[in-house]
């Protein structure tokens, strides 16, 4: 659930500055580069001076260095019959995620074509913003109702839910409609 709320914060937080950093005609996208080479660099800093590490063993024996590499290559291994539960998560959230970068991908298109409003980048911003925090509430209600209903028909009727949104999104006409 935290790894949920923290995505969706990332989410909503990068829609937002990065709409209105983003001029209208969005053909200079420097500031918004310039921003996240600035959070990178923030990260490395983060990670380099604030992980402590405990030096390496000097002189371990050919036996045990072969020993090592041996787990560490086992420790890659996969048994994909074992771990279904895993795989069919990793392919849903796969599509999730997929669905959400398409559509931010192809709403700038629309509201800019269709909709004409003045600024289509901070729109998109803001409606993708909209987007993650309904995701987020509706990620704590599915949690509820999963636990009440059972996970797959909350994931049936969310996918529902989802498509029908999306047949509904050629009817918007104004911004507000979104």
């Amino acid at each position: 659930g935290i790894k949920t709320f923290m995505d969706m914060l990332s989410v909503i937080t990068a829609s937002l500055v990065a709409g209105n950093l983003l001029d209208p005609s969005g053909k200079d996208p420097s500031r918004v580069i310039i921003v996240v080479i600035g959070l990178l660099a923030v990260s490395l800093l983060v990670t380099v001076f604030g992980t402590k590490e405990e030096p390496t063993l000097q002189g371990t024996e050919t036996k045990e260095k072969r020993h090592i590499w041996k787990e560490l290559i086992g420790s890659f291994r996969i048994d994909f019959r074992s771990n279904t539960s895993y795989w069919w998560l990793i392919a849903e959230r796969f599509l999730v995620l997929f669905g959400i970068y398409g559509l931010q991908q192809f709403v700038q298109y629309y509201i800019r074509d269709v909709l004409e409003v003045a600024n289509p980048v901070q729109v998109t911003g803001n409606l993708m913003a909209a987007l993650a925090v309904g995701l987020v509430l509706l990620a704590l209600a599915g949690g509820w109702l999963s636990d009440k209903f059972g996970t797959k028909r909350v994931v049936v009727a969310g996918s529902l839910l989802i498509a029908a949104g999306s047949l509904l999104l050629p009817l918007a006409r104004t911004e507000l409609t979104l």
